[in-house]
C-alpha cells in the first residue's frame, strides 16, 4: 500500500481528552480523532486491517495510507488496526463490544450535523442553515459550533457551494466583512476574485451602508446588504 501523506504528532491526549490530535508538518491540516461513544455509530471500513502498537499508531498509519481515512476501529487485546470512512448509523452494537471506534471529528463530525463536500483535492465541512438570521447572529451560531460563516477564496469551494445549494434559492450570509476580509483567517480578497463574484455594482454598495455579504444561490454571485436583514447562511468547520 502506497503512503501518500507524512502526518506528525503535534499535541499529546492531555490537551485533548479521548482525542488523538495529529497535524502535517507541512500544510497544518488538523485531525482530531475523538472516541466514539455513540453506540447507533459504526465503521465503514475502508479495507484490510493490520497489527499495531497502539491507537496513535493506528491512526497514523490510516491517515498514511487513506486519503477518506476519517475513523478507527481499535481492538487492544490483539492491537489491531482496521481503518474506516465515515461512520455510519446502525442498530447493531457488536462492534463496540469487540473494538473501539474514533472518528476524525476535524473532518465531518457528525454530532454537529456537518456535511462533508469536496472538489479536487479540496474537502470541506458544511452546515446549512434552515432558519434565517441576520449576518451577527449568523456568525455567532457559526462560532458555537466551533466553526465560521463560509469563505471561498479558491474556485473549488466556489464550485462546493454551488453543489451544496443546489436547487436552493435566495441569499445565505458568508463570512466575508465590510471591508472584503475573510472570516477564517482575515485576509482580503484577491482582485480575480472580486472581479469573478460581485456584480457590476458591486461592493461599491457596500460602502453606502450595505455592509454585509451576502450570497445569492444559483448565481454563484456576492453583493452588500444591511446586516439586520435576516437570511438563511452556511457554516464550515474550522480546520
Amino acid at each position: 500500500m502506497s503512503i501518500n501523506k507524512k502526518f506528525i504528532l503535534k499535541v499529546i491526549s492531555t490537551i485533548c481528552i479521548d482525542c488523538v490530535l495529529l497535524n502535517t508538518d507541512m500544510n497544518a491540516h488538523e485531525a482530531v480523532f475523538k472516541l466514539n461513544t455513540n453506540g447507533q455509530r459504526a465503521v465503514n471500513f475502508l479495507g484490510p486491517g493490520w497489527t499495531d502498537t497502539n491507537i496513535l499508531s493506528c491512526v497514523l498509519r490510516c491517515l498514511q495510507i487513506y486519503q477518506s481515512c476519517f475513523s478507527v476501529m481499535f481492538y487492544e487485546h490483539n492491537k489491531y488496526c482496521l481503518p474506516g470512512s465515515s461512520l455510519v448509523t446502525t442498530s447493531a452494537q457488536s462492534q463496540l463490544k469487540t473494538g473501539t471506534i474514533y472518528y476524525n471529528s476535524r473532518v465531518c463530525d457528525a454530532d454537529m450535523d456537518f456535511t462533508w463536500y469536496s472538489s479536487n483535492d479540496v474537502g470541506v465541512c458544511l452546515w446549512i442553515s434552515t432558519e434565517q438570521l441576520n449576518f451577527n447572529d449568523a456568525r455567532k451560531t457559526c462560532t458555537a459550533k466551533d466553526g465560521n460563516l463560509y469563505t471561498m477564496k479558491v474556485n473549488e469551494k466556489i464550485d462546493i457551494l454551488s453543489v451544496a445549494l443546489n436547487g436552493s434559492v435566495g441569499m445565505f450570509w458568508i463570512g466575508l466583512d465590510d471591508s472584503l476580509r475573510w472570516a477564517d483567517d482575515e485576509t482580503v480578497i484577491t482582485p480575480e476574485l472580486r472581479q469573478r463574484l460581485f456584480g457590476a455594482k458591486q461592493p461599491d454598495q457596500v460602502s453606502t451602508g450595505q455592509n454585509c455579504i451576502k450570497y445569492t444561490a444559483g448565481f454563484n454571485t456576492l453583493g452588500g446588504d444591511t446586516c439586520s436583514t435576516s437570511y438563511n447562511y452556511v457554516c464550515e468547520l474550522k480546520k
